[in-house]
């Protein structure tokens, strides 16, 4: 299954590098193929984190700040680094970028973005 996601993710990012590229659009692969809005993939501190969970190749997904909320407590808010591989999705510190939580990305069921807000999101795992 992780291999089939991450063969689909590969192709579209290669068919919007052959459009954009096309046209004149600068297309670096940090930021327009894989919304890794916080250019992750050549921080030094994640290449090591990557090297060291055997993820040296995986395709970086999405990385960019969050806010944990927690259903609890909805008025404390956390910030964190959401940062999607092709295989995991780590939460990391903002600061610190230590892991906070490594989730196998097959363990996602599912994931709810609420039309009213776009960047209130949901994520639902199978483990948890």
């Amino acid at each position: 299954m992780q291999e089939k996601f991450a063969n689909k993710i590969k192709a579209q990012n290669k068919k919007m590098v052959e459009i954009l590229g096309s046209s004149g659009i600068d297309v670096r692969p940090s930021k327009v193929t894989t919304f890794d809005f916080l250019a992750l993939r050549r921080n030094d501190k994640i290449s090591k984190l990557l090297n060291k969970k055997k993820e040296t190749n995986s395709a970086v997904i999405y990385s960019d700040y969050i806010y944990v909320l927690r259903e609890e407590n909805l008025a404390h808010k956390s910030k964190r680094i959401l940062y999607i591989t092709e295989y995991s999705i780590y939460i990391l510190h903002h600061a610190t970028f230590k892991i906070q939580r490594i989730i196998p990305i097959t363990d996602l069921k599912m994931f709810i973005i609420v039309k009213s807000s776009g960047t209130l999101v949901a994520f639902h795992f199978e483990r948890e």
